[in-house]
């Protein structure tokens, strides 16, 4: 099923529900009251919140904003569940005479207002905690591409007079720590694209690129392990 399609059967299982809803408190003469009236208003609020948190959840893609993605229809259902705890609430204080309006409204408003904070934390975070992902991935892909390039490096007949030195960086590469940046990433990828360029010609001497790149490793370990630390 297409997002789009699944979008427009959300919208209508939406509007059907609360059109229902509606009419059904219609028939039964449900706004006679203030109690009944509003009852019926913030139950129509909170179907209308839920259906419009799965609207909003099926835009967000599928790997991301998980916390988003359980936490706006979970927030939406305990709302609807303590406004249905309220209706009966109301309900009894109506029979026993002690019924206020005011209070009612204001324990309503109250469910609500929290109901929004709640919402808003969970999105802010994450946000937060997807920028942080997407962040993290971006540095391990960095060094991902670098130990890729020099794989492939190794796989041309050509280059196996240096297949020793392609091996070595090839597993410092591999076994560095690729969660972080340091001063040096874009040195190293400079080295990998001179060591290509050195590789391409037919006499290459590239030994002096390989020192360089093996410095420069060693230099990114050491500052993600000080980083880690709190010193760098």
């Amino acid at each position: 099923m297409s997002k789009l399609t699944r979008n427009i059967l959300l919208l209508a299982v939406g509007l059907v529900t609360v059109i229902g809803t509606c009419l059904i408190l219609f028939l039964f003469n449900f706004f006679k009251t203030d109690v009944n009236a509003l009852s019926a208003g913030f139950l129509i609020f909170a179907e209308i919140l839920l259906f419009a948190s799965f609207f909003a959840n099926s835009a967000i893609a599928v790997k991301t904003y998980t916390m988003q993605k359980i936490g706006l229809p979970t927030i939406a259902t305990l709302y609807i569940i303590a406004t249905l705890f309220c209706v009966v609430f109301f309900k009894l204080s109506e029979q026993t005479g002690s019924f206020r309006f005011q209070t009612a409204l204001a324990i309503e408003v109250a469910i609500t207002f929290l109901t929004v904070i709640i919402a808003a934390a969970i999105i802010l975070f994450s946000d937060r905690v997807n920028k942080q992902n997407q962040e993290t991935n971006e540095k391990r892909r960095l060094m991902q591409i670098c130990e890729k390039r020099i794989s492939d490096l190794l796989s041309v007949n050509k280059n196996r007079h240096c297949e020793p030195q392609l091996l070595f960086v090839l597993e410092k590469l591999k076994y560095c720590d690729k969660i972080g940046s340091t001063t040096v990433d874009e040195r190293i990828v400079g080295a990998i694209m001179k060591l290509e360029k050195e590789l391409s010609l037919e006499e290459p001497n590239a030994d002096s690129i390989f020192e360089q790149l093996s410095a420069l490793i060693i230099q990114r370990n050491t500052e993600m392990a000080d980083s880690k630390r709190g010193g760098f």
